[in-house]
């Protein structure tokens, strides 16, 4: 691809890392790591290194710096907080918390031993096994196995939200994508 564009350089970003997230299996062709676009995070799964871009500049931050907090009728607080691991990322174990907006690959989302709390303008309309479908106008939260406990917090009708933290030096960012690890420097 660079070639053909006669590129100088090229950054792969966030689909090339063997490691975690295989971009030639055609079961996954999911990203890793972090991409926001537009103040929007697409998708958000780990890696060590973040590159924020804005109008004037790049910054550089910790992506493991980042984190996906959720609150319940208004309150960012316990009992009535909650957290993610990811967004928009396929589960690795069963322990995994993820939010899966319209930005996923498919609208359905079906993961075994998974529970999804299904939030529809802002509000909890169900909460169901095994699958479900990812709203237009909201987002699921699917539960691992090993994390049930968490679900009692939840009750249809329940309003119910969440917000991508940053570290200072990404706050202001229009755009990120992150994995690493970082190459070049200065």
């Amino acid at each position: 691809m660079a070639k053909e564009n006669r590129a100088i350089a090229a950054i792969n970003g966030t689909y090339f890392n063997g490691t975690y997230f295989n971009a030639y299996d055609k079961n996954d062709l999911m990203p890793y790591g972090a991409i926001m676009i537009d103040g929007t995070m697409k998708h958000f799964g780990g890696g060590p290194v973040a590159m924020g871009i804005t109008e004037k500049c790049l910054t550089f931050g910790s992506v493991t710096e980042i984190s996906v907090r959720g609150g319940i009728n208004g309150s960012m607080k316990w009992p009535f907080n909650w957290y993610a691991w990811s967004i928009n990322h396929a589960p690795t174990n069963k322990q995994a918390i993820i939010v899966f907006t319209c930005d996923f690959k498919t609208k359905n989302v079906s993961f075994p031993d998974y529970t999804y709390v299904v939030v529809c303008g802002g509000k909890v309309t169900g909460i169901s096994q095994n699958k479900a479908m990812i709203p237009s106008d909201g987002f699921i939260i699917a539960y691992g196995a090993e994390n049930q406990k968490e679900l009692s917090r939840f009750h249809v009708g329940d309003t119910v939200n969440y917000e991508v933290q940053f570290p200072e030096k990404l706050q202001s960012q229009n755009h990120l994508i992150g994995v690493g690890p970082k190459l070049v420097s200065n």
